[in-house]
């Protein structure tokens, strides 16, 4: 797929948030892996992750089509449990009878025992939710071989000659990561006065492209054979 369709897709989606955002809701943090038409199988077959297949296109020629994977950036609990134990297999008996215990021995909610197991085992591993989700993000662009990664949330942006946490901006968030390139946009979200109404718009996009990228979201994709 070429540079310029990667960026009309990230176009698109980005509006799609703009507009969800007019509308008064909020944007879900949902990175986008964007491969093969084909390649998507090799997870959405394992049941493993709460994976959606959201869209493919083909122009009718062989190998053409691409699919568009969609993973939840910031998953619950029971996600995350997930992803925790397709990176350490070993403790699936042992969670498994954790989770059985808290219910019936001591007849605590599911949804307790599942976050004191999901806590239990990051302390122990000294990691954090955003360590597990970047681990099962890079894994999966791999497994299904993704020629590009987009990511689209709502994000809080300090301005560089004001490093008050306070003076923050609210802003609207879409980057995409490709072999050979990287595209960020960034817009500021205006929220109207509540006693005024109105619907809630963006101010004037940034964009950058091929920028220094760091942190554990950065450089997801992984050669491909």
């Amino acid at each position: 797929m070429k540079e310029e369709e990667l960026i009309q897709i990230q176009n698109i989606y980005f509006d799609n948030a703009v507009e969800i955002l007019a509308k008064g809701e909020d944007i879900p943090s949902v990175g986008y892996m964007i491969t093969w038409l084909g390649k998507e199988n090799e997870i959405l077959d394992t049941n493993s992750f709460k994976l959606e297949l959201l869209a493919d296109k083909t122009n009718g020629a062989d190998n053409e089509g691409y699919a568009m994977i969609a993973i939840n950036m910031i998953p619950d609990d029971e996600e995350i449990l997930n992803q925790l134990m397709a990176i350490f297999p070993q403790l699936e008996k042992e969670v498994t009878q954790v989770i059985t215990n808290g219910q019936k021995l001591f007849g605590l909610p599911y949804e307790d025992v599942i976050s004191n197991v999901v806590k239990s085992i990051l302390e122990i591993n000294d990691i954090n939710r955003n360590d597990v989700v970047a681990h099962t993000v890079k894994n999966l662009c791999k497994v299904t071989k993704a020629f590009a990664f987009m990511h689209v949330s709502e994000a809080y942006q300090i301005p560089l000659d004001d490093q008050n946490s306070q003076n923050r901006i609210e802003c609207l968030m879409s980057s995409i990561e490709g072999y050979n390139f990287r595209r960020l946009i960034v817009a500021p979200i205006i929220r109207p006065p509540s006693e005024n109404g109105g619907s809630i718009s963006i101010g004037e996009k940034e964009e950058q492209m091929n920028y220094q990228a760091g942190g554990r979201f950065s450089s997801l994709l992984q050669p491909v054979d």
